[in-house]
């Protein structure tokens, strides 16, 4: 029984270095892998390998015939590939052009970024893609090393997105069917942190914060109602698990205290107690660590110290 292969994703790393000195010794199949190549084609193409002297890198490259190939298969991916592809492709091609020491080369490169930024704009906005706050700041590191700057995707949908989610959550939370979790929070305030980092006029555009200063009033008061509801934790996991989640209660509170000067104070003031509460009970919760030598553990005891978070609120 023969076994047709179509195309190969993955090879070990150790492989790498032979195969593209194998591909260097023969244009006509540099041209063909170039033509065929998926993300990690690319990604090959655009490694750090040289030559055994050193002397030249970008192996599969050596004729500009090639970099407009390449040039090609990196529009086709950012018109046509998942957004997790594109952004991939971006920082690979921003970490190669700060890096590639050789200004012919960086020209090249900073070509094919500059169509790759243009064409995941066009392509983000007409499909109006949502996207996170990690994928906004890939593309922004990448732009700002193009000139001219490209222009950054329309921030409209992923804005109202996250935004809903966050809204969304403290629904639920203040219809008391959940305890907060910040992890469905967190995307809405990073979203506003690398708006306000890379395109500032956004948020004056939609009056931030003035008028989104109900979310932080909102949060405030379901963690004092949370509090006063609060049950008792007796259980090493139970004891783990706050305090990993009050831990990035406290985060986003100070992420969110540098957005809503308003609210600033009390936000601050709040998250340090988070956090102090955080730690806690992670010293409760290491009293009750098991030992791996102990077939018998009592894993339940009693919350020492109770959370004061009453006088925080005394003056809202």
């Amino acid at each position: 029984m023969s076994l047709e292969i179509d195309k190969v994703d993955w090879i070990h790393p150790s492989y790498r270095d032979l195969i593209i000195e194998e591909l260097a010794g023969d244009p006509n199949v540099q041209r063909v892998f170039l033509r065929g190549a998926s993300l990690e084609g690319i990604k090959l193409a655009l490694s750090d390998a040289s030559d055994r002297i050193g002397a030249r890198k970008f192996l599969l490259l050596g004729s500009k015939e090639n970099w407009e190939i390449l040039l090609t298969k990196c529009s086709e991916l950012a018109s046509k590939g998942s957004k997790r592809e594109i952004v991939d492709l971006l920082e690979v091609l921003s970490s190669t052009a700060t890096q590639t020491d050789i200004s012919a080369d960086r020209e090249h490169v900073l070509l094919i970024l500059r169509e790759v930024c243009q064409s995941a704009c066009v392509r983000w906005n007409t499909t109006t893609e949502k996207l996170s706050a990690n994928d906004l700041r890939a593309y922004c590191r990448a732009s700002t090393i193009v000139t001219p700057l490209p222009p950054i995707p329309d921030l409209t949908s992923s804005w109202l997105s996250d935004l809903q989610t966050f809204r969304n959550h403290l629904s639920i939370c203040e219809s008391r069917e959940t305890i907060i979790d910040p992890d469905k929070l967190t995307n809405w305030v990073e979203l506003v942190e690398v708006i306000e980092h890379n395109e500032p006029r956004f948020l004056r555009q939609v009056s931030f914060p003035g008028k989104y200063n109900d979310e932080p009033a909102r949060l405030m008061e379901l963690i004092q109602k949370e509090h006063k509801s609060s049950q008792l934790l007796d259980t090493y996991e139970e004891l783990k698990d706050e305090a990993r989640r009050l831990s990035s209660m406290s985060e986003l509170l100070s992420a969110m205290s540098q957005f809503f000067p308003k609210s600033a104070k009390q936000l601050d003031q709040l998250a340090e107690q988070m956090e102090d509460r955080s730690e806690q009970l992670r010293a409760e919760a290491e009293e009750l660590a098991p030992d791996e030598d102990e077939g018998d553990y009592d894993w339940h005891r009693e919350s020492k110290q109770e959370f004061d978070i009453d006088a925080l609120f005394s003056d809202l």
